[in-house]
């Protein structure tokens, strides 16, 4: 990812380098993995983050 978008965090989870930069001005969420991109939508982003605390919950 080129690093010049207004939010970025980055990771390492199970060998696995992740990245995940917000593009307000294009209501865009870039995800990188393994130097694999998708690009989501706001709706989808917002899906997407439904999913991961639903299963955040799951996990405890």
């Amino acid at each position: 990812m080129s690093g010049y978008y207004d939010t970025s965090f980055g990771l390492t989870a199970f060998g696995h380098e992740i990245s995940v930069e917000a593009v307000p001005y294009e209501r865009t969420v870039r995800i990188e993995v393994d130097g694999k991109e998708i690009q989501l939508n706001h709706e989808e982003a917002a899906q997407l983050e439904a999913a991961l605390l639903k299963a955040r919950r799951g996990m405890q």
